[in-house]
């Protein structure tokens, strides 16, 4: 998802003051439905309906508060067909692409007691234009800022995304940027987490071919449920449409077509190498052409849009990994259902070049986690990988945790355990817990305590002393290893010894706050030690080497 990897780096560009608040509470209601008609003509839309909400506060309430994109006006809001008083005016907020949201402040006549519901008849229309502000107001070029941010709706093509994208359904957020680093995505994974509603949309007859990322329930309504991981996605264009033992794809051109192909081959290969990591697939993968041949790829689930041009087969599989993971393996918990697709890529780049490929991609992830920690509640449970709403947390965290269990169980126990899960038999944390205690006869409870159940942040390991000793036999050394954890957080760590004859590797489960020893015999003297070969996420790794003197006594 290059166009949330842009966001990231472009964050800390310019400082802000965060905008100015009005006085309602937007987070008093909880929005439990969404029933919208949504009327397209050209690049014009109309949207009518009902949003469905719950006030979740403890104290009755006469205002609350609607946001839609900048490029939509509101024109009326009405309940029980009676029309209510609202104010309208724009908010800086780069929940929507625009980098402005234009919110309602609604009164109600009565004011709605607490954790009661309401049902409110909503009507706007507008357009949505292609739109960089956001990226460009950090000082992203307007073509770099446009390729991220590619959402539009015109004549012959149309392709738009949803909140934290296009604010084309109402929400209510508390306004924030970018330039307030993980402030955006912190937001966006509240609000999803707290407002778990189905929005259902009916869309107008179309002579373009429909695609999207929801479920459809009849031609032209479509059900999207709002899940913390998830954003709906709809496009309409001219659409050619492929079909494969395992993905179903839709290309635009004469190219498109023949990349198509490429895209299916390599989707038949790369599905059944993912099935057997993660069982066999619930649905065809989706991929979509994107109109813009330089936009950033873009995933919500088992579909995909990308520009879909021939690329290396490995590039592709890469790709693909993400969603044909989504494809296997179905949990309510997004920990579970996004980390493991972050988890199936690093598993293909292994597949593909070897481990060391696999700990780059990594480890290029790892200062993320480090800068989300440091920025994280005190609360052990607040971002634990159970309660996360941010995504570093979700995607990020949890995909390293997905890495970690398979070292520690290997491969055969972790498959199994994967295959085993079901998300109907999911209701408690442990479940997924005791599914690889029981195929890997190993008590894992410490790993999830401090890595799943809760934040205890990172380890950060330290190599105290390398003592090595040539055994009787000779030729042969004993290499002690103590280490150190200085971190909140245990693992089972690797450590490496280096020889002029090769390197030899053994792992050591250290607790936080903890030193341990490992005993390695070695064909030759040790010259270098590494704890930790990037596959735990660490605060700190200018630490995890040590050079052997050649005093050292042999």
């Amino acid at each position: 998802m290059r166009s949330i990897s842009l966001m990231l780096l472009l964050a800390g560009a310019l400082a802000q003051q965060p905008p100015k608040v009005s006085a309602v509470d937007r987070n008093a209601f909880t929005f439990t439905g969404y029933d919208l008609s949504v009327h397209l003509e050209g690049a014009a839309m109309q949207v009518r309906g009902i949003v469905d909400l719950r006030n979740d506060s403890n104290a009755a309430r006469s205002e609350l508060a609607l946001q839609v994109s900048s490029t939509l006006k509101w024109a009326s809001i009405r309940r029980e067909g009676k029309p209510l008083a609202f104010t309208s005016s724009p908010l800086t907020s780069d929940i929507d692409h625009t980098g402005t949201v234009n919110e309602a402040v609604v009164t109600l006549p009565i004011a709605v007691a607490a954790h009661s519901t309401l049902q409110l008849e909503v009507a706007y229309q507008g357009t949505i234009p292609l739109s960089g502000v956001r990226l460009q107001r950090l000082g992203a070029p307007a073509d770099v800022a446009q390729h991220s941010d590619w959402d539009v709706l015109g004549n012959a093509y149309t392709a738009f995304r949803g909140l934290g994208y296009v604010t084309w359904y109402p929400v209510a957020i508390s306004p924030v940027t970018l330039a307030q680093g993980n402030a955006v995505f912190r937001a966006l994974g509240e609000f999803k987490a707290r407002n778990p509603a189905t929005l259902r949309v009916r869309l107008n007859p179309s002579d373009l071919k429909l695609l999207h990322s929801g479920i459809a329930v009849q031609e032209g309504t479509i059900d999207f449920p709002l899940s913390a991981s998830t954003v709906p996605l709809l496009v309409l264009g001219g659409y050619t449409t492929q079909a494969s033992p395992s993905a179903e794809i839709a290309h635009l051109t004469a190219a498109g077509a023949s990349a198509g192909s490429l895209y299916a081959d390599v989707a038949a290969s790369s599905s059944r190498l993912v099935s057997g990591w993660l069982g066999p697939a619930d649905q065809k993968i989706q991929i979509i052409q994107s109109a813009d041949a330089h936009s950033a790829t873009f995933e919500s689930g088992a579909t995909l849009i990308t520009p879909m041009q021939a690329a290396d087969p490995r590039e592709i599989a890469f790709q693909l990994a993400h969603s044909l993971a989504h494809a296997s393996v179905q949990s309510f918990r997004p920990w579970i259902y996004e980390g493991i697709a972050h988890f199936a890529q690093a598993r293909m780049r292994e597949q593909q070049q070897g481990r060391a490929a696999a700990l780059a991609f990594l480890s290029e992830r790892r200062p993320a986690i480090a800068l989300a920690d440091m920025d994280s509640p005190a609360s052990a449970t607040a971002q634990s990988l159970i309660n996360a709403d941010d995504e570093i947390f979700y995607r990020t965290k949890a995909m390293f945790v997905w890495w970690m269990l398979r070292d520690m169980v290997g491969d055969e126990a972790f498959n199994r355990a994967i295959i085993a899960y079901r998300p109907q038999d999911d209701k408690e944390p442990a479940y997924l817990q005791r599914l690889f205690e029981k195929e890997s006869n190993r008590r894992l409870e410490p790993f999830f305590d401090d890595w799943v159940y809760r934040d205890r942040g990172l380890p950060d390991f330290r190599i105290v002393s390398v003592y090595p000793r040539q055994n009787l036999k000779g030729g042969t050394y004993l290499v002690t290893v103590q280490v150190e954890n200085l971190g909140n957080a245990g693992a089972e760590v690797p450590i490496r010894i280096h020889t002029a004859s090769g390197d030899v590797t053994t792992r050591l489960e250290l607790l936080a706050k903890d030193k341990a020893a490992a005993r390695i015999e070695t064909n030759a003297p040790p010259e270098e030690v590494t704890v930790n070969d990037g596959s735990i996420p660490e605060s700190d790794i200018s630490n995890n080497t040590f050079t052997v003197p050649t005093a050292l006594p042999r």
